[in-house]
């Protein structure tokens, strides 16, 4: 029925980005119509997805419903927010996750569990926010490692070779090191998240950067900021790193 049904919507609206988000609508809708619980879903990426929607419908619909909503607001004001999202100093992490899709770091260093990893960088919070799709620890970070994983045939061990042999022409060295292999914006069916804006950090001078090891947040608290002001004052630390690796972790 496209053809019948297409001129309702924006001329060069993709019938599957559209098959896509109506989907998602449809599953939101029935969830809240047969009162099903809410407590793990990503309200700000169903908002995200509803207000998408509405611009393949027509380009004056977004803004009357931002205008209108409510959700973002009750949305931060939930109590006993569990972090999800682990923020990242990314002056070189930034570049290598735009390059590869991964983060690298020293291998041993301590995380919280959490499903997305965000980039500070030049003073921001970056606006993707990929899914953490599996995390490595003491990967042998040599080239004969690099051609074993990209003979396997598995998706993630190609992808982890395609890492290592980037680096390793960048100049990183080993022995091992720990990968978090991460979405790229396209796929957002593997939960990568896209915020509105980058989240700006207003302070300036040495030593006022707004994380130098690690920082956890709920995705939602960084969707709907403006400014490192507006987050959570109560924000978690990683485990303190080894002093020698603590010299070394990328600000």
């Amino acid at each position: 029925m496209w053809d019948d049904l297409k001129a309702g919507f924006v001329p060069g609206c993709d019938h599957a980005e559209l098959t896509q988000r109506t989907t998602k609508a449809w599953a939101l809708r029935n969830t809240l119509a047969h009162h099903g619980s809410m407590l793990d879903v990503d309200v700000t990426a169903e908002f995200e997805n509803l207000l998408a929607l509405a611009d393949l419908i027509g380009p004056d619909i977004r803004p009357w419903l931002v205008n209108l909503e409510r959700v973002t607001d009750v949305n931060r004001r939930r109590p006993n927010t569990v972090p999800d999202t682990v923020l990242i100093p990314a002056s070189v992490a930034w570049p290598t996750y735009q390059a590869v899709a991964a983060y690298v770091c020293q291998p041993g260093r301590s995380f919280r569990t959490v499903k997305r990893l965000a980039f500070y960088y030049q003073g921001q919070i970056m606006p993707q926010v990929p899914q953490i799709l599996s995390r490595r620890d003491d990967v042998p970070w040599t080239e004969a490692e690099a051609r074993r994983l990209g003979s396997s045939g598995s998706t993630g061990e190609v992808h982890l070779a395609r890492v290592i042999e980037h680096t390793l022409q960048h100049g990183w060295t080993g022995p091992t090191q720990q990968v978090f292999l991460l979405t790229r914006p396209d796929q957002t069916a593997d939960g990568h998240r896209t915020i509105s804006r980058p989240v700006v950090h207003e302070g300036s001078g040495r030593g006022s950067a707004f994380v130098h090891k690690q920082r956890y947040f709920h995705l939602s608290d960084l969707a709907s900021a403006l400014t490192t002001a507006d987050l959570p004052k109560s924000y978690l630390l990683s485990d303190p790193l080894p002093e020698a690796e603590a010299e070394s972790v990328d600000d």
